[in-house]
């Protein structure tokens, strides 16, 4: 694998995606933990301040292909493997939570930027059973 960056996660180092995510070294990190803290039924920070579809609206347009969403997964599994305790069922329960999340970005992704999404329904929350 080659060096990262001093500072930067394997995530963003990774060529095209860092590309694909223009912005996503600001906000987006924190963003991004409070949804996911959300989703595995933290508290509901994430909807109550950015509302439910401002995740799936960052999305739009980026036209996600099959092998992008793939190494996606790849990175994120390697960093589940590399960060969370040794616990099996934990580990698998994120990566699919991460495998059915990627799906839906990558469906998302082929609407253009500012496409109206509808009513996105409650918040997903994802639990030791997968989703509720």
């Amino acid at each position: 694998m080659a060096s990262e960056p001093a500072g930067c996660s394997p995530v963003l180092a990774a060529a095209p995606l860092g590309r694909k995510l223009p912005g996503v070294a600001g906000s987006g990190f924190g963003a991004g933990a409070v949804w996911l803290a959300e989703i595995f039924d933290g508290p509901a920070d994430s909807t109550a301040r950015l509302g439910r579809h401002r995740h799936l609206r960052t999305h739009l347009g980026l036209s996600i292909t099959e092998p992008r969403r793939l190494r996606w997964m790849e990175l994120m599994t390697a960093a589940v493997d590399r960060e969370l305790p040794d616990d099996e069922l934990l580990r698998r329960r994120v990566v699919e939570y991460f495998d059915r999340g990627t799906k839906i970005a990558r469906d998302v992704s082929a609407s253009p930027a500012g496409e109206d999404l509808g009513d996105p329904g409650p918040t997903p929350r994802w639990g030791w059973d997968g989703l509720r």
